[in-house]
């Protein structure tokens, strides 16, 4: 004869709960062990993304662009000027930073140097900046020492104009 099946919901008064109690502290840990709940399953583990390489891809299609540190200067601008013609095809700063694959806040900081470079190229020229012996931080720090009130108003007309990208200076 086979055991009568429990109800899938019972209710348990505090006498039923005292004998369980009671009965589970008797038994051992291993034996706690064996009487797992049936249902459960281990999380599933997560499955490496697969590479996209070129050549998996068709020449045409749209990939997104891994973001990339830049270690000159000529980096910066381009990275800015790719922003600022993402911006100025009709999408929202949010957009033209991801198309570009950099962060707002990146293009904030390292801003002054583009804009430097577009607004005054011969006051851009005199500024040297050696990667092997100054920090990015005060290169940046040094440009804006460099702006005199007329850099910092033809800037200023420029983000206006759309010439430059409409941020504020960090």
């Amino acid at each position: 004869m086979k055991p009568a099946k429990k109800p899938a919901f019972t209710v348990s008064t505090s006498e039923d709960t005292a004998r369980e109690d009671a009965a589970s502290s008797s038994l051992s840990d291993s034996s706690a062990e064996d009487t797992k709940v049936k249902g459960k399953h281990r999380p599933k583990k997560k499955r490496p993304m697969k590479s996209t390489e070129s050549s998996e891809q068709p020449s045409g299609s749209s990939l997104v662009h891994s973001r990339v540190r830049m270690r000159n200067t000529k980096g910066i601008i381009l990275r800015y000027v790719a922003a600022l013609e993402a911006f100025k095809k009709g999408q929202s700063m949010k957009a033209a930073f991801a198309a570009v694959g950099v962060d707002r806040n990146t293009v904030s900081r390292t801003a002054i140097i583009a804009e430097l470079h577009l607004a005054a190229p011969e006051v851009f020229r005199n500024l040297k900046w050696n990667e092997r012996t100054e920090t990015l931080s005060a290169f940046i720090e040094r440009c804006r020492a460099t702006l005199s009130p007329a850099i910092l108003e033809k800037i200023n007309q420029m983000k206006v104009d759309g010439e430059l990208l409409p941020m504020a200076p960090h």
